[in-house]
């Protein structure tokens, strides 16, 4: 059976060895402090349904399988097919808490029939080629009142050698481009950014 290809032409994709070398550096030290970042700002809004965009070797839906998330529904949405193999093999031991639902899909083609309280993505934005076209998709998946959370190390933020990351990390001036589509309030912790786009109200 061939496999479907969810990328853009020339975005970054992540095959056999990317994906390993992820999960490997998921599990250091800089990385842990991002996903405590992130599990705060998830918890401390109580949503009861969430969908990871982008969830790669599925570290923050491992920790959403906690006893205080108990009651939350899981899902993810992963482009490559390695890091879903890889992120399988983790959120097994998830098996007793919780069952948390994958499937292959992206920011633009997202495979679920229901709205969610929650979407959020860590270290993924940045990846996508067409940002704009992504947040109108997600936004429509969102039940009302919802909001879409992004997690990113903000660039103006990075120092010493984290700067050559710029790369991989998002600028106030980069969201500039998005007002036009939701209103977004941004928190951020000294390294670690959180964009909260919010679900605009129907007319």
């Amino acid at each position: 059976m061939t496999e479907v290809d969810y990328y853009l032409q020339d975005e970054e994709k992540f095959g056999f060895f990317a994906s390993r070398f992820y999960g490997m550096f998921a599990r250091m030290g800089p990385m842990r402090k991002f996903h405590e970042f992130a599990l705060q700002n998830i918890m401390s809004r109580k949503p009861s349904s969430v969908l990871d965009i982008g969830f790669g070797t599925g570290d923050l839906l491992r920790l959403l399988c906690s006893e205080e998330a108990e009651k939350m529904e899981l899902f993810g949405v992963e482009p490559s097919p390695h890091m879903m193999r890889v992120a399988s093999r983790r959120l097994r031991k998830c098996a007793g808490t919780k069952k948390v639902i994958l499937s292959q899909g992206s920011s633009r083609d997202i495979p679920y029939e229901q709205n969610f309280d929650m979407i959020f993505s860590s270290l993924s934005f940045h990846h996508w080629k067409d940002p704009e076209d992504s947040l109108k998709n997600i936004l429509n998946h969102l039940s009302p009142n919802g909001v879409f959370l992004v997690f990113e190390f903000g660039r103006e933020l990075l120092k010493g050698y984290k700067k050559a990351t710029a790369s991989h990390s998002l600028s106030l001036t980069d969201l500039e481009k998005f007002s036009g589509i939701a209103g977004y309030d941004v928190t951020d912790d000294g390294e670690h950014r959180c964009v909260e786009f919010r679900k605009p109200a129907e007319k």
